[in-house]
Order: structure tokens, then sequence, then C-alpha cells
């Protein structure tokens, strides 16, 4: 799921019929858990915002960490100052939230993705005792808006059980109540 909805947001080729069809599933007796980003790998901020692992700072001359990040920069590498890559980036965050969210199974959030926390590019951050690993918990317009964001969406799939149902979706109102 993490890697079609990536390569989904980032409009890579052939991935659509795919990715519909893994979005759409119903969990199993067991459940799925869906996710975007978890311990390792980018963040979410970063997924958007690097096209490129930055882990010079590990010790491992950039190497550690994976190099298949099926991430977008939206055209600027890194922190930048560009409203309109900035405007995209946002856009891009929001599309992965309210697709996961939406997503059949059990959506996970990680650490800090709901208020745009970065690592500055780093995928691979667990040996980083320092601000790349910590969670940036200060407030901001942007930061607040991520996170109104976010909690609507919850409430949103609380108030909707289609989306937390394990009946396989039909395409059609099986039902006829027009529903």
């Amino acid at each position: 799921f993490q890697t079609l909805l990536r390569r989904f947001v980032k409009s890579d080729d052939y991935v659509m019929k795919d990715f519909l069809k893994l979005f759409l599933t119903a969990p199993s007796q067991h459940g799925i858990l869906r996710y975007v980003t978890s311990y390792e790998g980018f963040t979410l901020a970063d997924l958007v915002s690097y096209n490129e692992r930055h882990n010079e700072a590990n010790g491992e001359f950039g190497l550690d960490g994976t190099a298949d990040n099926y991430s977008w920069n939206c055209g600027a590498e890194g922190e930048t100052e560009d409203e309109e890559v900035l405007s995209l980036r946002r856009k891009q965050v929001r599309n992965f939230l309210t697709l996961l969210l939406l997503s059949r199974g059990t959506p996970m959030l990680w650490q800090g993705d709901e208020r745009s926390n970065s690592q500055k590019g780093n995928n691979n951050a667990y040996c980083q005792d320092n601000e790349i690993s910590w969670v940036d918990w200060s407030d901001s317009p942007q930061k607040k808006a991520l996170t109104n964001f976010t909690a609507r969406l919850v409430d949103f799939r609380k108030d909707h059980p289609v989306f937390t149902g394990t009946r396989p979706f039909h395409y059609m109102d099986y039902l006829g109540i027009g529903s």
C-alpha cells in the first residue's frame, strides 16, 4: 500500500489500477494496517520536499537508508521560499492524508506527520539524537491548519462507516436505498 500510494500521488505511470484495487480492498478477519510513512524512511513533509535522501549526518557517507523513496520534491529539493512549490507540497500532503484516512483498513500516522514534521531529508534518522530525529511541536499557522485538516478527516472517517467496513465495495447501490 505504501509504495503504491506514494507512486499514485506523485502520478507515476501504470499504478492507478493497482492502487485503486488495494485502496478499496476490504480487510480480512485480521484487518489491514495502512500507512504512508513509518519509523524507517521519509516523514510526510520530507516525502514531498526531497527526491533524494540526505543522510550525510549519519556518518555512513549518505549511503544508508533506502534510495527508493518514491518521493517527489514538487520542483525544489529541500527547504524553499517559493510559494508555488510550498502550496503544491501542502496539497500533496493533504492528498496523502485523505487517501490514507479514507482507505479501507486501519490508518497509521507517523509521529508529527499531522504537523509537517521534517527530518531535513534524512530517511534513516534512528541514529540521530538531535533536531533531525526529534518531533518539532512548535506552533505555526500552517501546522495548525494541517492538524485541523487531519482531525476533520478522522472525524469524517468515524462519521461514515463505509470507510471502516469489512464488506467489499460493489460499485453500486446494491441495497437500493440511494446511499
